[in-house]
């Protein structure tokens, strides 16, 4: 079995054979002992400051290992409008 992630915290990895709209970065975290996988893009701010784009990470291949159904029913909704959600200094 493989390394599984404590409560609350997760990794990203870096896609480095990317394709097209494809993330830069998947990985998962756990919460509520639940591991949930992700998905990041690399973005800019209006004011050209670099960010992280997160998604959930619904897709399913035709292989047998797939996702679980409903890991993201009790996730809270977001918006897509990332440039106004992030400040250009969020610390």
């Amino acid at each position: 079995m493989g390394y599984e992630h404590k409560e609350g915290s997760g990794t990203l990895f870096l896609e480095e054979n990317k394709r097209g709209a494809a993330p830069d970065y998947k990985g998962s975290i756990k919460i509520d002992g639940k591991t949930i996988k992700l998905a990041a893009w690399k973005n800019k701010t209006k004011a050209g400051k670099s960010m992280l784009g997160l998604q959930v990470d619904t897709y399913q291949s035709n292989s047998n290992d797939a996702v679980e159904q409903n890991q993201t029913d009790n996730l809270p909704e977001t918006s897509n409008d990332t440039e106004d959600s992030f400040p250009d200094d969020p610390f």
